[in-house]
């Protein structure tokens, strides 16, 4: 029987039934070990989830095993199973010989606890890259009994030991304690993260370095010898997309070759940033949550803040080269204190949703928050002067002066001759800190809530019950089918984006649709401001009040919301200096102009503009790569048209060989090898494809 808390192949062998452990396999089979990915769990969601145990026996068992992914089809687990030394170790057995089973029936007794990996969304390239590294590293590293090799080999186990063999301890950080929390926060010092030039108030840590926490050991598994074994991992490489005028360059992670050193090398490199990444992330993270246990009742909001996944309409039934419909959703979830009696507060949660035709932008994002700024002055919070707005650092939507411009107007308070000045318009009387999640880190309860409209309404658009096919259609359906959260959720202790409060569905036209006249209008002219310099390394961006009534911005590297901090925002003890002045910078301040208003039209022949700039950028760069294979040897032209082309459909692939090799001067005969290795590869693909599929089936 299967075992709690182990993972078992049980097998039926003549009406009896054994149970071979994955486990054990593991030391006999590592190909079973690395389809199984037995190293990373899914956390229990909580659902009880039955089996069928024993197989053909009708009688279910609850299961009760940690879950886990498989990186490979049951058809293929079955078959490494049979040819496993395990199987074979058991038909050896006295009185086993005439047993047998066949791959089928092994299928079915594979455990649903181990469900299949899926593509990873939305995956963090900083993570990924060094994930791996590392992995090829395990897969390549032969590790002996010398002191220095096993601590490699310990090292190499995840990114987390990694982490851990190559800086201090955690230290406790003064003043960053949640009130629901009885530790002190502690995390990794952040100058064992630092590279030189990362920090120029932190100096980096002399003890953390490969010398001191991870020296090269002197046995034959580093040798030279063993370091110039040639070796395969993923590694991000330009790639040629597309074909003639919609031909682009981008970054794929694919298949490289190259010499065990040079994988260590790159390791060694992409390990302080890595570090300082996840840093930054975590750190980052408890200052959200900070900001939303402290925020000041009765004065400030929190406001989370994202553009889901476009929107694709639809009526269920589609024609041939139909194209497909789509709008937009921005999401807010809004944090407020709503008065309780004796000076208790409780926490209230607001969904506001918008949807529109408009494309993701800084014009659609303040529109928003006008608007439930607005919503929130009537009766929520009427003595609102600060909002704590937290969002992904996306570039042409918030980190640019589009948006910092627009936002250095808001704490401004409009007078009556000022009303009608360009730039004006944004003055609302409220300030705004605009804090970002590190990059690719910034996933949560806002992805949740741009989903679960887009799920229903695509479900209610695939039983052919809706037909949906522009943002105030969208608009209209949530407004009947979405009034409140379909399931309730009780709060957990610490959780504050519980739908507690309203739930809200706005509709914005882009002044271009049938709607127009229905719903307010975007503002789509461009704005130009003075820019913010160093906007990319920075995480915190405040519009504050000023006595000159004049728009500015104040950055810094990080925020912070320790003890002191915190007071001076209460204005209270302003002349005690923030502990972590050192990590998070100081202040800069930058006085904002409104340079120019261009008309719509300018706006939009300017966007036009740009898209042909870019495009004709692309083809130059394709050029340059196409060219750059002249000068090489025959052997390296041959390996580059193979490597750049493997990622590309075949007749795309087989018309950049064709250039490629015109271009180097070279005969058919290497023409025909090219492109017979291109055709071979793209074969195996497609054949592994259909095997898949069929042993799924079978």
């Amino acid at each position: 029987m299967m075992l709690q808390e182990r993972y078992e192949l049980t097998a039926m062998t003549n009406g009896e039934y054994i149970s071979f452990s994955i486990v054990m396999m593991r030391e006999t089979s590592p190909t079973i070990a690395k389809i199984l990915n037995l190293t990373n769990q899914k956390e229990m969601n909580g659902q009880k989830k039955t089996m069928e145990f024993p197989p053909h026996s009708k009688k279910r068992i609850n299961l009760t095993c940690q879950p886990r992914y498989r990186r490979a089809t049951k058809g293929a687990l079955a078959r490494e199973y049979l040819d496993s030394e395990t199987h074979k170790s058991y038909l050896r057995m006295p009185g086993n010989d005439n047993k047998s089973i066949s791959a089928a029936e092994i299928q079915l007794c594979i455990c649903d606890c181990i469900s299949p990996e899926n593509v990873s969304e939305c995956a963090c390239p900083t993570c990924t890259d060094i994930e791996c590294e590392l992995k090829a590293l395990r897969q390549n590293l032969s590790c002996c009994s010398d002191e220095g090799c096993r601590m490699w080999k310990q090292a190499i186990r995840s990114t987390d030991t990694w982490a851990r063999c190559l800086s201090c301890e955690d230290e406790e950080l003064e003043g960053q304690k949640r009130h629901q929390s009885t530790e002190q926060f502690a995390m990794r010092p952040l100058r064992c993260c630092l590279a030189l030039s990362d920090n120029s108030y932190l100096k980096p840590c002399q003890q953390c370095t490969f010398a001191t926490k991870l020296p090269i050991p002197s046995c034959d598994c580093f040798s030279k010898e063993a370091l110039s074994k040639t070796v395969t991992w993923l590694k991000r490489q330009p790639t040629i997309e597309g074909h003639e005028e919609n031909s682009r360059i981008v970054t794929r992670l694919r298949q490289h070759k190259g010499l065990l050193s040079e994988l260590l090398d790159s390791i060694k490199s992409k390990t302080k940033p890595y570090l300082h990444h996840m840093w930054r992330s975590r750190f980052l993270r408890h200052a959200f949550h900070l900001d939303c246990d402290e925020f000041i009742p009765e004065k400030e909001v929190v406001m989370l803040a994202d553009f889901a996944s476009q929107m694709v309409l639809g009526s269920g039934y589609k024609s041939t080269c139909e194209t497909d419909a789509t709008c937009n959703l921005y999401v807010v979830l809004v944090l407020y204190k709503k008065p309780i009696g004796d000076g208790r507060y409780e926490t209230i949660c607001d969904y506001v949703r918008f949807w529109s035709p408009a494309k993701s932008g800084p014009e659609f994002h303040h529109h928003a928050i006008h608007i439930i700024t607005n919503h929130l002055k009537l009766s929520k919070v009427p003595g609102l002067i600060r909002i704590r707005l937290w969002t992904d650092g996306h570039a042409s939507t918030y980190k640019g002066f589009p948006n910092f411009g627009r936002m250095a107007f808001w704490p401004r308070t409009k007078l009556a001759n000022e009303v009608q000045k360009p730039g004006w318009e944004d003055a609302e009387g409220v300030e705004i800190i605009h804090c970002f999640f590190e990059s690719y880190h910034a996933s949560g309860v806002q992805d949740s809530a741009g989903k679960d409209p887009r799920i229903a309404m695509t479900r209610a658009i695939g039983f052919k019950a809706e037909s949906l096919y522009n943002y105030h259609e969208c608009k209209v359906w949530c407004d009947t089918h979405m009034q409140a959260p379909i399931k309730k959720k009780k709060a957990k202790p610490g959780a504050h984006f519980i739908a507690s409060g309203d739930y809200l569905w706005y509709a914005l036209s882009d002044g271009f649709d049938a709607h127009k006249e229905t719903y307010p209008n975007l503002d789509l002219r461009r704005k130009e401001y003075t820019p913010v310099p160093g906007s990319d390394s920075m995480f915190e961006f405040s519009a504050l009040f000023n006595e000159e009534n004049t728009p500015q911005i104040l950055s810094r590297t990080l925020p912070c919301r320790c003890e002191v901090c915190r007071a001076h925002f209460a204005g209270n003890s302003l002349t005690i200096t923030c502990p972590h002045l050192l990590m998070t910078g100081g202040f800069t301040v930058h006085k904002m102009v409104h340079k120019k208003t261009f008309s719509l039209k300018e706006s939009l022949d300017r966007k036009a503009e740009k898209k042909k700039a870019r495009a004709l950028k692309v083809q130059q760069e394709v050029a340059k790569l196409s060219s750059s294979t002249s000068t090489l040897p025959v052997n390296q032209v041959v390996s580059r048209i193979v490597d750049t082309t493997s990622q590309l459909p075949r007749n795309q692939a087989l018309a950049l060989t064709d250039a490629l090799l015109v271009a180097h001067n070279e005969d058919t005969e290497l023409v025909n090898q090219s492109i017979a290795s291109i055709s071979t590869e793209n074969d195996f693909e497609a054949n592994l494809e259909v095997e898949q599929e069929l042993s799924t089936e079978h």
